[in-house]
């Protein structure tokens, strides 16, 4: 468990994290502590706003978030392993889907 500190850096947040498996699961309560999602509504993180113009608008406005967060790489490679749905480390549903695909065929890593 992290210990009780005020991380202002991003350079102590990743000390805080060095050596944590993101991937995990039972991890997911560590680094997101660090969020800048935390505490905001999920419908922002999964939007539902129909097609076209709107939903582009939607999930940008979530990027944006993602944008300046501290963990948006950790949160992103939990996200390719263990999320489906909704926007996760800056990345959308076909985003993920993409990169598990190229994956799939070796053509990216997540390190």
């Amino acid at each position: 468990m992290i210990e009780e500190f005020n991380y202002s850096s991003q350079q102590e947040i990743d000390y805080a994290l060095k050596g944590l498996d993101v991937t995990k699961r039972e991890n997911l309560s560590v680094w997101k502590e660090f969020a800048d999602c935390r505490g905001l509504p999920l419908s922002i993180f999964y939007p539902n706003a129909g097609s076209g113009k709107s939903l582009d608008l939607a999930i940008a406005r979530a990027k944006a978030i993602c944008n300046d967060c501290p963990v948006e790489r950790e949160c992103g490679e939990y996200a390719i392993i263990n999320e489906n749905f909704g926007i996760w480390g800056g990345l959308s549903e076909e985003e993920r889907h993409d990169i598990r695909r190229r994956q799939r065929l070796g053509r990216v890593s997540l390190g």
